[in-house]
């Protein structure tokens, strides 16, 4: 009975540990990221795309603030095309002029993974991803991955972005 004993309290110790993060590994998610991928538009009435189709496929880049909230699972997005930024008539808040007025906000897990699910009159914008350390690069730098959707009326526009995290230094 005793060694049962000793093995049920090292399990509990153990699983009590696994799954959480030092709050510092966590701020380190926020940041500059630059991200890149393709960017699908699918639209009934597509004025750009070759006669005949409906779709309209391109390559964006960008750069994007995140601010993890190390004591919530709440994370904010500055920059996120086709939410806060982008063509104006294609994103959730369509009469922002500035992002600190748009508020782009995600859930996200200890370990990385996020969900974004926002509206504004009809304007809707849903991503899942994730914020991992990179394996490329600097140590202690990040990467992120995002598939996200924009829809409005009848036209909606596909990412699948990814990107690392940058820093900036001012000399």
């Amino acid at each position: 009975m005793k060694k049962y004993c000793t093995i049920v309290l090292i399990t509990m110790m153990l699983s009590g540990c696994v799954d959480s993060e030092p709050t510092e590994v966590f701020e380190r998610r926020s940041g500059f990221y630059y991200l890149s991928g393709p960017r699908k538009t699918v639209e009934d009435s597509c004025f750009h795309c070759a006669e005949g189709e409906d779709t309209l496929r391109e390559s964006v880049t960008f750069s994007l603030f995140v601010q993890v909230d190390p004591n919530s699972e709440r994370v904010q997005f500055y920059g996120l095309q086709g939410a806060d930024t982008g063509d104006l008539d294609r994103r959730v808040y369509p009469d922002c002029t500035r992002s600190s007025d748009c508020k782009i906000f995600g859930t996200i897990q200890p370990g990385g993974a996020f969900e974004i699910d926002i509206e504004n009159n009809g304007h809707r914008y849903q991503a899942a991803g994730s914020i991992r350390r990179s394996e490329f690069g600097p140590e202690g730098r990040y990467s992120i991955e995002l598939q996200g959707q924009y829809s409005y009326e009848d036209l909606s526009i596909d990412y699948d972005l990814e990107g690392e995290q940058v820093s900036f230094t001012l000399e």
